[in-house]
């Protein structure tokens, strides 16, 4: 009975110190991972202020494309008058330039 609970007691000891080495790993690891996620949790904000800097971008974009279809779409009378006051002008140019040639 002494040598089987001698035996029992190296045992005990040995699972012991298996035991403490293990939960000192255990603990080691966590606090690697730990760590880790805060720098990961730091680059998924950056990533997020990035994204929402593009997405802030990408509305300004469409409003100015917006306004610039609108400014267009009012002028757009305004040019087609333009347009024939310019070919008017052209004719008008131009016969004078022939009626100056055939007079010659």
């Amino acid at each position: 009975v002494a040598n089987t609970l001698e035996g029992l007691e190296k045992q005990m000891v040995g699972i012991t110190t298996e035991t403490t080495i293990l939960l000192n790993r255990t603990n080691a690891l966590a606090e690697d991972i730990s760590d880790k996620s805060q720098r990961l949790n730091g680059l998924i904000d950056s990533v997020t202020g990035l994204g929402t800097t593009i997405t802030g971008f990408n509305q300004s974009l469409q409003q100015f494309s917006k306004s610039v279809t609108g400014i267009a779409l009012d002028n757009t009378e305004e040019t087609a008058q333009l347009v024939k006051w310019g070919t008017v002008i052209m004719e008008l140019i131009n016969k004078r330039k022939s009626k100056k040639n055939n007079s010659i």
